[in-house]
């Protein structure tokens, strides 16, 4: 409900950071009482906020603490929202941190997207660990476009 609300940038920035607030308070709420379904539908709601909202600076300064506190969560619909949270902030900033802990995360979505965001933001140094990529199966083939856009400078 509060996405639906604050989606269309109707609201006052004073207005629109009391609910901001609100979700922050929820999903701490939430992460104590350990319904990874709904934090992981809090994070998104978080996620789109930041990608696409009126108040995309005011949720993403809110926000980025709670995404990096998603990726560590049991939950992978959590840490898989927390991925996209990120990248919907900074993708440059989000790329160092989850090409290093994250690429071999055990969530499929995961480890694809930060291969992803790789061939979108990423540079010479991430050639090795997507080189690593190569070797595996599902991943081998996103790996490699990844690399073709590195070295095509995009």
């Amino acid at each position: 409900m509060i996405r639906r609300l604050l989606e269309p940038g109707g609201l006052a920035s004073e207005e629109a950071g009391k609910y901001l607030d609100m979700l922050v308070e929820r999903y701490s709420w939430e992460e104590a009482a350990s319904d990874g379904t709904l934090r992981g539908e809090l994070v998104e709601t978080m996620r789109r906020l930041c990608g696409q909202s009126g108040y995309k600076a005011e949720a993403a300064k809110r926000f980025a603490a709670l995404f990096e506190r998603g990726l560590r969560d049991e939950t992978d619909l959590v840490r898989e929202a927390a991925v996209e949270g990120l990248i919907n902030i900074d993708k440059a900033k989000a790329l160092k941190v989850l090409a290093k802990d994250y690429a071999n995360d055990r969530s499929a979505v995961v480890r694809n997207r930060v291969i992803e965001l790789a061939g979108e933001a990423g540079s010479k140094d991430d050639l090795e660990w997507l080189y690593e990529k190569l070797g595996s199966g599902g991943e081998s083939k996103a790996a490699w476009q990844a690399m073709l856009k590195i070295f095509g400078g995009r």
